[in-house]
């Protein structure tokens, strides 16, 4: 099974998707290239476009560039990636985002095709067992109604059931979904709303809502704007020093693999030094797995997180003493 192949590269994608926007101006290609490429991508390709050397385009009377072939091809998925989906389609959690007839459906297509790898040989060994229960039909519609309003840009009238048995009834725009593989439970971040107003920032367990109902109103262009304020303000930044030893960069990599953080490797004293970028509600799981990694990671700052740090382990000890 070949991983890697040319044509499929991201440099073959980006002209693909250049060749099917048609004519366009030199911004516009520019803006294309930027968002799809890496840092460097574009000082390989636009000159070979504006050159000419690359007879895919041609520059018209306007100055705009018209694509020579009518369009780019759309590539079909390699056995590699067909077997990866046929194994994404035997998790639980893909029946929150097809539908049952779906799902049967991409099997059939998939059905000479072996899955990458069997999740039932997966162990999560540090989850706990109170996650959603995702062959819940409730839970099923309340997920495809929230995806829905977010493709749409539409609001929607939710009752939600908190942990402490208070009953909450309001309207929401709901942003993003957001997963937590410690609880195994997802979280919808939503926008709440008072009389066309923007209220604050929410985060709801996917299994605590009630009862959900799309509501057909217009919503403000700069909801997306305030949304993003308020989750960045509870953004923190965490600076670690991680030690080369027990294969700990590379454990800490994975297990960080969908935080944003920035990394330097520091060559005379062999450590890393990270910036881990963590929302402020996953701050106690972070902790814990920051901990988990024992005398090969030091956590230097925010002092908050830190005194947090502190507090967690003068805590073991007591228990450990008694």
């Amino acid at each position: 099974m070949e991983i890697f192949s040319e044509i499929y590269g991201k440099y073959y994608r980006i002209m693909s998707r250049l060749l099917k926007n048609g004519t366009q101006t030199a911004a516009q290609m520019h803006d294309t290239i930027h968002k799809s490429g890496f840092g460097e991508t574009e000082l390989y390709f636009e000159p070979s476009i504006r050159e000419e050397s690359w007879p895919l385009f041609r520059k018209n009377s306007s100055g705009d560039y018209e694509p020579i072939v009518k369009t780019g091809q759309t590539l079909p998925p390699t056995l590699l990636e067909k077997a990866w989906l046929k194994a994404v389609l035997e998790d639980e959690k893909a029946k929150l985002f097809l539908s049952p007839d779906e799902i049967v459906a991409a099997k059939e297509k998939l059905s000479d095709v072996a899955p990458l790898f069997n999740g039932n040989n997966i162990i999560n060994f540090d989850q706990f067992d109170i996650g959603d229960d995702y062959e819940s039909h409730t839970i099923q519609r309340h997920f495809s109604l929230l995806l829905e309003a977010m493709n749409r840009k539409k609001a929607v009238r939710l009752n939600y059931l908190s942990a402490r048995g208070k009953e909450i009834d309001g309207l929401f725009i709901p942003c993003k979904f957001e997963y937590s593989p410690k609880n195994d439970r997802f979280r919808l971040l939503a926008v709440e709303l008072d009389n066309d107003c923007y209220k604050g920032y929410s985060v709801l367990n996917l299994g605590r809502i009630q009862n959900i109902e799309l509501i057909d109103m217009e919503l403000q262009e700069d909801y997306q704007q305030y949304f993003l304020s308020k989750r960045n303000k509870g953004e923190k930044i965490i600076d670690i020093e991680l030690y080369d030893e027990r294969n700990a960069m590379e454990r800490f990599m994975v297990e960080f693999s969908n935080y944003q953080k920035e990394a330097v490797y520091d060559k005379e004293r062999d450590i890393l030094k990270v910036k881990l970028y963590i929302d402020g509600l996953d701050a106690t799981e972070v902790l814990i797995k920051l901990l988990g990694f024992g005398p090969v990671l030091k956590v230097l700052g925010p002092s908050d997180f830190v005194e947090l740090i502190k507090e967690r382990l003068r805590k073991q000890q007591s228990l450990s003493q008694n």
